[in-house]
């Protein structure tokens, strides 16, 4: 797979799960930089990843040709990834690598990995994450940074380290609230980009479909 379309795809999944800045996200959500994420899913779907245009369904299709705009994005964090709101589904690792005795909790052995690699490689992490570096914007954000230094550390990175967001997109889909399939889409990818890594899946498919209209 281009390590750059991956890159951009981990790129796209840091600013929609990190706190939504307005001239950021209407920057990436404007009709030619979303169009770009859009045929990097394509590109990688079509060449080496056929489990991507399995995982999404047309309903998701739908939000993905259409982000949400900046209002939708900030309401939809300020109701779910808020920690100890009644439908809260904050999207830190610690809090789905846990077993059924354990009661999740911020701070687990994800969340030391993710400070001590930061740390390793002479990176701080912004303020506001400074209490969970397993944040996904976080590791998505490390994940592009890795792909366009080193395409093979990587694949190791993100083979490891995403395999909790199959427990995180359970919680989102249970949400009451529509704009959950946008954010379901966005990890679909993710989670597509994991498995062929892992499985070393390289089917071609035809993924039209996903073509902004």
């Amino acid at each position: 797979m281009d390590a750059e379309k991956k890159a951009l795809v981990f790129e796209v999944a840091r600013a929609s799960f990190a706190p939504a800045e307005r001239d950021a996200w209407i920057a990436l959500a404007a009709f030619s930089t979303w169009s770009g994420y859009l045929d990097a899913c394509s590109s990688i779907a079509r060449d080496e990843c056929a489990v991507l245009s399995d995982l999404l369904a047309s309903g998701e299709l739908d939000a993905l040709r259409h982000p949400l705009d900046y209002e939708a994005v900030r309401s939809f964090a300020a109701r779910h990834f808020t920690g100890g709101l009644p439908q809260s589904v904050v999207p830190v690792e610690s809090l789905y690598r846990t077993n059924p005795s354990q009661v999740p909790a911020y701070g687990g052995p994800s969340a030391r990995y993710m400070g001590d690699l930061a740390s390793s490689m002479g990176l701080e992490l912004p303020a506001r994450f400074a209490s969970t570096p397993d944040h996904l914007a976080v590791e998505a954000g490390m994940a592009a940074l890795l792909y366009r230094s080193d395409a093979n550390l990587a694949d190791s990175f993100v083979s490891e380290r995403f395999t909790w967001l199959a427990d995180f997109r359970l919680a989102l889909v249970a949400l009451d609230d529509d704009e959950r399939m946008f954010f379901c889409a966005l990890v679909d990818v993710i989670v597509a980009l994991v498995e062929c890594i892992r499985s070393g899946r390289h089917e071609a498919v035809s993924t039209n479909n996903l073509e902004r209209k």
